[in-house]
């Protein structure tokens, strides 16, 4: 079993270092799922899926799709923007779409790097690495995130791009 889940920033150059919400507000838990005996795990730390804005030709073409279901998602997304008071426009770029990542690893590894440990859930809430734990595969670094980005836009419209593994087309994900 996979299960992709997003905890804190993991590279010494990740600043601020801090814990994930998720795993801070359940460490009994968060500790519980670091410790099962999973056939793989892969987590994307938020030096990977905090990286994640769509912004550009791409973002323009989602708002400009005139698909029901975005249109729903982006005067949604406007009312959260406009409550935040935010400073910058929901017109011209995303927030970031730390989950996109997490969704993507479910089922595909193409366009990141990858580094296997062991890790714990310190009393911080922060992961940390620890050689006696299960071994977690966790995405450090992109290797193509345009790739990806332009990848989720031909999802989010509606297109059915490649299975980035095969290169083989899918009927549906």
């Amino acid at each position: 079993m996979t299960w992709p889940i997003i905890p804190a920033p993991f590279t010494a150059t990740a600043t601020p270092p801090e814990a994930e919400w998720n795993i801070r507000a359940d460490l009994a838990a968060a500790r519980t799922v670091f410790a099962a005996a999973w056939n793989s795990a892969v987590i994307t730390p938020l030096d990977t899926c905090g990286q994640v804005v769509l912004s550009g030709e791409g973002y323009q073409r989602l708002l400009a799709s005139g698909d029901p279901l975005l249109t729903a998602v982006f005067q949604q997304y406007r009312l959260w923007h406009h409550q935040q008071q935010l400073n910058w426009s929901p017109e011209t770029r995303s927030s970031i779409l730390f989950d996109t990542v997490a969704v993507f690893l479910a089922f595909s590894r193409q366009f990141l790097a990858f580094r296997t440990m062991g890790l714990r859930i310190a009393d911080d809430g922060r992961t940390r690495p620890d050689p006696a734990a299960p071994p977690v595969d966790i995405a450090l670094s992109w290797t193509d995130r345009e790739a990806f980005q332009k990848f989720l836009t031909d999802r989010l419209l509606g297109r059915l791009p490649p299975e980035p593994e095969t290169g083989r087309s899918r009927i549906s994900i």
